[in-house]
């Protein structure tokens, strides 16, 4: 009995010491927001990685021990076979935990792809930022057909395709990608566009903030997830290893500070990046 509450435990704790990551996933797909918790989780791992440990190896240690004669049933004892089911349900039980404890390193996969990847992946320079007026779309599906070729493109990190401004703004790689190019994949869609002159999308602000409290991938792909659903905001790009994360959005529907507000709502510090 004691081995399966032990093994049971151990399960717990591991959940536990993922549910900085965890937590995240799980209250987007719920539609809650984010899991403003996620850095409390993250600065109590390292124990409860220990507690798991030490649990897993208590469950091991009273499956497999050797009872003691006086403990035996005539000339069967506890470690014979009438074990080996418990002994099954260990080892599968040992593998959901390894799964679990090793969430934070592999959780990007479960967001799926789209403007979402971009968090996970390493920034090797500064991105750029390219505005297309885009003539031809008609409903929501013109803007998605466009979107999907976009983030489908080396190079570019996240696409937003804004149908009520009719513009693309493309955040993108310079080492891999080229305006030329991007210009090439949106008309190959269908549609006509031109590359704005100035660069600018009108009424925009962009706003770069260096983030505090992300601890995983998670973390950053449910910022971006949750705050790509705030009115005024037109592009988000939150990238965790360098702890920032890039806004574009309509000043007329929400400010600066208000943008600084939703990321402490969710459980996060920002500051304005120098020079952004």
């Amino acid at each position: 009995m004691k081995d399966k509450t032990f093994a049971a435990a151990s399960m717990v704790s591991a959940v536990l010491a993922s549910l900085c990551c965890i937590g995240p996933l799980v209250a987007v797909g719920l539609g809650l927001g984010a899991f403003s918790a996620a850095t409390f989780f993250e600065s109590l791992r390292p124990y409860l990685l220990a507690a798991t440990g030490a649990l897993l190896a208590g469950a091991f240690y009273l499956t497999y021990r050797k009872q003691p004669l006086d403990k035996c049933e005539g000339e069967v004892c506890a470690v014979g076979p009438d074990q080996k089911p418990k002994k099954i349900l260990l080892w599968v039980i040992a593998a959901a935990v390894a799964a679990f404890a090793a969430f934070p390193y592999y959780s990007s996969v479960f967001w799926g792809g789209g403007a979402t990847a971009s968090a996970s992946t390493t920034i090797a320079g500064e991105l750029e930022t390219a505005v297309f007026d885009v003539e031809g779309m008609t409903c929501a599906g013109c803007a998605a057909s466009i979107d999907n070729a976009l983030k489908s493109t080396s190079g570019v990190r996240s696409a937003t395709v804004d149908l009520e401004g009719k513009i693309a703004l493309v955040s993108y790689d310079p080492s891999r990608a080229t305006t030329e190019q991007l210009l090439t994949v949106i008309n190959d869609t269908g549609f006509s566009a031109t590359l704005r002159a100035d660069n600018k999308a009108a009424n925009l602000e962009r706003i770069i903030y260096n983030v505090e409290g992300m601890t995983c991938d998670s973390c950053a792909l449910g910022i971006q997830a949750t705050l790509s659903r705030r009115e005024g905001v037109k592009q988000i790009e939150v990238v965790y290893d360098d702890k920032t994360a890039r806004v574009a959005f309509d000043p007329a529907k929400i400010t600066g500070e208000q943008l600084a507000a939703a990321f402490e709502e969710l459980g996060y510090k920002v500051s304005p990046k120098s020079g952004s």
